[in-house]
């Protein structure tokens, strides 16, 4: 997992317009969601289709 400051050096280097803003944050995992969810497990199925999980 990358820390805060990995992530602030990957967004100084991004092409931007003088005085923009950027937000940094978390991005959710999938184990994170309910698993009882049934988009969750529709989600999840299709991943394991497509060899992305």
């Amino acid at each position: 997992m990358a820390s805060i400051k990995e992530a602030v050096e990957w967004a100084k280097r991004a092409p931007m317009t003088a005085g923009t803003k950027t937000e940094i944050g978390r991005v959710t995992s999938i184990d994170e969601f309910p698993q009882d969810n049934e988009w969750i497990q529709m989600e999840r199925a299709w991943r394991e289709q497509t060899g992305q999980l």
